[in-house]
């Protein structure tokens, strides 16, 4: 029969302690030891009890040590969750204002543009109307300036024609041929009543030339083609009516595309 063994006070302490670390425990077997006393003298569970003290005193100053540290990265922790969460919370108040400003300005740019839009057209024609009064006063000016200085020159010679002795009948024969320009197209055209080619196969016209004022043939009212072959007879009545009519149609090219490039533009602003 196996005789039961006796276990020591110290171990029944150390039992009530337990679990304890390997080197807790044989630190406290070798303090024992080392002060000569037995593990049953009340001196040993002393020293036993003063060890695990120790040994939690230097593991609670190890984590009073830790502390501030743990709470310093507790603390940074926090801050950069509130920093990331109120950039968050900044980055959306601006994509929100963003959105907002840019509904805001879309709406204002659509409620003006039908706005714009007419002063713009109303502005252009008053452009282009100005364009052509001031076109039509040079031209005017210019014309009547020309004409005065033809009319000057017919006056003078008119003036010393009146002074001849046959004044009288050239005058007469003025009277009695008053479209001699009528006379000459209608005489000297191929084909005409006064066209003629001389065997030298030169071309030569004779014009009707009235002596008698009761002779003059009554022409009746003048058509739309013979008004317009009287005009165009003038060099100034065509080189006018030409640049009238290239400065309107120029202006109207370069004016016509620019509401449309305009409502473009606007569209992609």
């Amino acid at each position: 029969m196996v005789p039961e063994v006796k276990q020591t006070r110290l171990a029944h302490l150390l039992e009530g302690y337990a679990p304890l670390e390997k080197e807790l425990e044989a630190r406290i077997w070798d303090r024992v030891f080392r002060a000569g006393w037995s593990p049953d003298d009340p001196m040993s569970l002393q020293i036993a009890h003063d060890t695990i003290q120790e040994s939690r005193m230097d593991s609670f100053g190890a984590k009073m040590a830790a502390l501030p540290g743990q709470l310093d990265r507790a603390v940074q922790s926090a801050l950069d969750k509130v920093e990331a969460a109120r950039a968050r919370a900044a980055k959306a108040d601006r994509q929100a204002i963003a959105e907002q400003v840019a509904q805001d300005t879309t709406a204002a740019l659509q409620a003006a543009l039908p706005r714009f839009e007419r002063t713009l057209h109303r502005r252009t024609a008053q452009r282009l109307v100005l364009t052509l009064a001031f076109v039509t006063l040079v031209t005017g000016t210019g014309g009547y300036i020309w004409g005065r200085h033809d009319t000057a020159e017919l006056e003078t010679r008119f003036a010393a024609f009146a002074t001849r002795a046959d004044a009288v009948t050239w005058i007469s024969l003025l009277t009695s041929n008053g479209n001699l320009d009528q006379n000459m197209s209608e005489a000297c055209t191929p084909g005409g009543s006064g066209f003629v080619v001389t065997p030298e196969g030169r071309r030569a016209c004779h014009v009707p030339l009235w002596l008698d004022a009761p002779d003059v043939p009554t022409h009746g009212p003048l058509t739309v083609t013979d008004f317009t072959t009287d005009h165009l007879t003038s060099l100034q009545t065509r080189a006018s009516s030409f640049v009238l009519l290239a400065v309107g149609l120029l202006l109207g090219a370069v004016l016509r595309p620019l509401p449309r490039k305009l409502r473009r533009w606007m569209a992609q602003r």
